[in-house]
């Protein structure tokens, strides 16, 4: 039941007590008449209004002590499988817990589901056990033993036989309680009043955690504030690629003629949407302010994406115009259909204009710089659309608006002390919005950004080279990518931002001994990054956290009713506050989904994200996978996202994924994983203690060349077309060996006339 609470290395087993107040005492006292045996009763009841208020509803499980009729000790448990519905009163459930007790007592068994007493053991089923007194019928297997101290003692003793909850989620779960039982001797009440226990322990933490206001002047957008540096440092360097190094002024004398280019040639008008598709070089940053300085929105796309998928994108967000680098310019994107503008990395300002043609658009080249460009956007004005990859595998465009940007731009260049003197280097591709980020934060800071080419992002060993041979200091890379890298070459880099994916901290507390390592997170929906975490490498920390909000934004825990869940206790991660994407291009139902009105404070919209997670008593959040990693096998529900964290906790797996996949009609889990020195078989032992028995893949795959996204992130389409070919080339192997056993079985026809020496032969 607690698998995915919020934890830290520091959970022990240590008995956490907290004192019952007076009213909860009163409240025992006259509900059970004085009596241990009927005290145990409220206590029960309480604990199932209070797990199920937890985890969303349906029935609870729990153990209780029972007792062998002929002996005065508990000799084991049996599990009480409790029911009610949210209407249902505290005085229902109550009675529910006293009749499912007699009968246990009776040995009539708890409940039609509850597990057999199982004497000096556990039952089967609860992760939870309740009781008075000693802890002598907990187990090892119990997460959670609640145990009221005997008449006179008051208080709650809450431990983890387990080891598995920490002291604070305990101490939390006693305070509810406390609260609640006080709350009990009202028997009319309805359960969906333990709501209010909840929201007085969690609403006060959580505005704490949201305490994130930053007066940042977002009225200027992050093509005012790359002016304002242009005014103020001009010849400082602001790109650096393996092709050209631009100059602030280069670089603003560029981006204008693109943008007149656009607005000339191309006869583009402020709002319009221009699409990009180009190489790791300064033309990237050339093209995106060029378009913004034409008052268009920037749409970027990747040249490994497939026709279909590009034709898909530019018709869905309407582009008028495609800026494409000469390396990709051709037929294939002539035939995308809508006019282009071809940048040459070697042109410079002063380059004459030049003008080429394709089959089926019109192409001119970039000219030279001129007076900038009327029609400037607004801070209000949607900056850019980034095409993510929804759940059903239809690409979705999140429409971003000035404001939001130049709110996040702020943030880091804050939060990271950016500076001229630093250089940043540029490691996501541009059809990643954190491209955007680490642009803009560059080069608003006056900083340098220092551009990777794609050889050089294909060899690990390249990029390190690169990185010290022109000094960077901050970088944001996918963990990944960041696996095969060697942390001890990174140390030329103050600052090292883990962002896309989930970081394992084995891999954490190896590149923070040399770099200082944030964790971040963010949707696209939220203006690319929303929480940051400062990984300390001293705190043990077995899941890293993803941290707290970031400037000006606010996170919610919530259930499926967008009630904040408490502390440690695992539900969907909303985010309301500055950044808020204007919604999905053309698709207003989805935004209506996934954009929905905001009960708590700030704003009037919350962005719902799919993610789980949990708060610790930091005010961070720990990341708990999507709601579309949950997969249901054999009736057992499991989360793919804790599969891959076991896989990860042996130290010589540098890379895990988990998957589903159909074998012999029925779904099985798969998991790949990539290791020097484990095989196979040590990988199916480590998960075997690991994970619980329901939850072992049914395939373990070793992948020696791990394959990545163009993003950096691991190539889950790719490790599923692995298991697809190993499938067919079994299936071929099968039907090939059942060919020659049907051939070998076959007896070979004797001839007619055969002489001694032509003895027929059969084959065998």
């Amino acid at each position: 039941m607690f698998s995915g609470a919020a934890h830290d290395s520091r959970t022990g087993r240590e008995d956490v007590d907290v004192p019952l107040s007076a009213e909860a005492t009163a409240a025992l006292v006259r509900m059970s008449h004085g009596g241990d045996g009927t005290a145990l009763d409220v206590l029960v009841a309480a604990v199932a209004v209070l797990l199920r208020r937890y985890h969303g509803g349906g029935p609870v499980a729990l153990d209780v002590p029972v007792a062998d009729p002929g002996r005065a000790e508990d000799t084991g448990t049996t599990c009480l499988v409790v029911r009610f519905d949210r209407a249902d009163t505290f005085q229902d459930v109550l009675q529910e817990v006293r009749d499912l007790l007699a009968a246990s007592r009776n040995g009539a068994g708890g409940s039609p589901d509850a597990g057999a007493p199982a004497p000096n053991g556990r039952s089967a089923g609860a992760d939870v056990l309740v009781g008075l007194g000693s802890a002598g019928a907990a187990t090892a297997d119990h997460d959670v033993a609640v145990l009221l101290g005997r008449r006179g003692e008051g208080t709650l003793r809450i431990s983890s036989p387990s080891g598995r909850v920490p002291g604070w989620f305990r101490g939390g779960i006693g305070a509810h309680l406390v609260s609640l039982i006080a709350r009990f001797e009202d028997g009319g009440r309805p359960t969906s009043s333990v709501d209010e226990v909840v929201r007085e322990h969690v609403e006060d933490a959580v505005r704490g955690f949201n305490a994130t206001e930053r007066d940042f002047d977002t009225d200027p957008t992050v093509l005012d504030l790359f002016r304002e540096r242009v005014r103020r440092t001009p010849g400082a360097e602001a790109v650096i690629s393996a092709s050209r190094t631009l100059s602030f002024a280069d670089l603003h004398r560029q981006s204008l003629g693109v943008a007149r280019e656009l607005r000339g040639r191309l006869g583009l008008s402020r709002g319009d949407v221009v699409a990009v598709l180009t190489a790791r070089d300064h033309c990237a940053v050339t093209a995106v302010l060029g378009i913004m300085e034409a008052g268009a929105l920037y749409l970027p796309l990747h040249p490994e994406w497939p026709q279909d998928k590009m034709r898909y994108v530019l018709a869905q967000a309407g582009a008028r115009a495609l800026v494409v680098h000469e390396r990709h310019a051709g037929a294939a994107t002539a035939a995308l259909g809508v006019p282009s503008l071809v940048l040459a990395p070697e042109d410079g300002a002063g380059t004459p204009d030049a003008e080429v043609s394709h089959d089926e658009a019109a192409h001119t080249r970039a000219a030279a710089p001129g007076p900038a460009a009327p029609g400037a956007p607004g801070p209000d004005d949607i900056a850019y659309i980034v095409f993510t990859s929804g759940t059903t595998g239809v690409p979705k465009g999140v429409a971003v608006a000035h404001r939001g940007l130049t709110n996040t731009v702020l943030d880091h260049i804050e939060r990271f002390a950016l500076t001229p003197t630093d250089r940043y280097l540029q490691f996501m591709a541009a059809s990643f919005d954190g491209f955007l980020l680490d642009t803009f934060s560059t080069l608003c800071a006056g900083a340098a950004l220092v551009i990777a080419d794609e050889d050089t992002i294909r060899d690990p060993g390249a990029l390190m080279a690169w990185t010290n041979e022109h000094r960077a200091t901050v970088s944001t890379i996918t963990p990944s990518y960041l696996r095969l890298l060697d942390p001890a070459r990174l140390a030329g880099l103050r600052i090292l931002v883990s962002a896309g994916e989930a970081i394992s901290p084995e891999l954490a507390a190896r590149l923070a001994r040399h770099t200082t390592l944030y964790n971040g997170y963010g949707p696209t929906e939220t203006t690319i990054n929303a929480t940051l975490h400062r990984f300390d490498p001293h705190r043990g920390e077995r899941s890293v956290p993803i941290g707290g909000p970031s400037a000006n934004k606010k996170m919610y825990v919530v259930d499926d009713r967008l009630r904040q869940q408490p502390l440690g206790v695992v539900g969907e991660i909303c985010i309301a506050g500055a950044g808020l994407a204007a919604g999905y291009v053309g698709d207003e139902r989805l935004t209506g989904e996934k954009f929905v009105p905001n009960p708590f404070p700030g704003g009037p919209r919350l962005y719902r994200t799919g993610d789980y997670g949990a708060w610790t008593p930091q005010g961070e959040l720990l990341f708990r996978g999507r709601s579309d990693n949950q997969v249901k096998v054999n009736g057992y529900r499991i989360d793919l996202k804790e599969l891959e964290d076991a896989l990860r906790t042996h130290p010589a797996v540098a890379d895990g994924f988990a998957t589903t996949c159909t074998g012999r009609g029925a779904t099985e889990i798969a998991v790949f994983f990539r290791s020097d020195t484990l095989d196979e078989e040590a990988v199916r032992r480590h998960l075997a203690s690991a994970v619980a028995e329901y939850m072992q893949p049914h395939r373990v795959v070793a992948v020696p060349d791990w394959p990545l996204t163009v993003h950096g992130k691991t190539d889950g389409a790719a490790l599923r077309q692995l298991l697809r070919h190993q499938d067919d080339a079994r299936e071929k192997t099968i039907q090939r060996l059942a060919r020659w056993l049907d051939e070998r079985a076959t007896p070979t026809a004797a001839p007619a006339t055969a002489t001694a020496d032509e003895a027929p032969v059969h084959t065998t």
